[in-house]
């Protein structure tokens, strides 16, 4: 999936990624980053933020929470939701259907994310 991000050489992880979860099923695409500090965590969440906000369809809304340690986008935009959270150097994306939109945010507010 095109997301923004700058790769590594090997085109595999994102710049500063130690470890990657992606999984894709029944329309929910999750991508779960541990990255070596939060500042490339931040890079790597404003980089899909900026992507989403450039991609985005002619009716759309969102939502943006920007702390030091927490930052927060959500967006929908034709019939798709896309939420992107960020805690420390960690990075949670995932994409669905918006109809999941409360499914997705109940699992992440368990989660803490």
């Amino acid at each position: 999936m095109e997301d923004g991000m700058d790769y590594k050489e090997d085109g595999r992880m994102p710049i500063g990624a130690i470890s990657y979860f992606l999984t894709y099923c029944d329309g929910f695409y999750v991508e779960f980053f541990e990255f070596d500090s939060s500042a490339n965590a931040r890079k790597a969440h404003n980089d899909v933020q900026r992507y989403l906000e450039n991609n985005r369809g002619r009716s759309s809304s969102q939502t943006r929470v920007n702390f030091p340690s927490y930052n927060r986008f959500t967006q929908t935009t034709d019939g798709r939701y896309a939420v992107l959270s960020r805690i420390e150097n960690t990075l949670v994306m995932v994409v669905t259907s918006s109809q999941n939109r409360d499914a997705v945010s109940a699992v992440l507010w368990l989660l803490s994310y």
